[in-house]
């Protein structure tokens, strides 16, 4: 569980002898083929190691945090269903 998953799955995949070339597979590789995107032309492989993405995260706050706890900001339901009546010409 977050933050130590990406610690995690790698202890798990070394005790078990999983060749990179899997790790690679199951961890970014299927992701990038089946979504036609590739991360890369963004940033650099070594940019994105777990090691470099947690010092580039360094002074944010990463922390669990539950979004119910959290004021969301705008509108609640209420007026948002008020808004899209009065859009559309509802008068019920």
């Amino acid at each position: 569980m977050w933050p130590g998953a990406p610690e995690q799955l790698d202890e798990v995949l070394k005790a078990n002898n999983v060749p990179d070339v899997e790790i690679n597979k199951m961890t970014f590789e299927n992701a990038m083929r089946w979504y036609h995107w590739d991360p890369f032309t963004h940033i650099s492989k070594e940019q994105a190691t777990v090691g470099a993405l947690r010092k580039a995260a360094e002074g944010h706050d990463v922390s669990i945090q539950s979004l119910s706890k959290h004021d969301h900001g705008g509108a609640n339901f209420t007026d948002f269903a008020a808004n899209a009546k009065q859009l559309a010409g509802n008068k019920d």
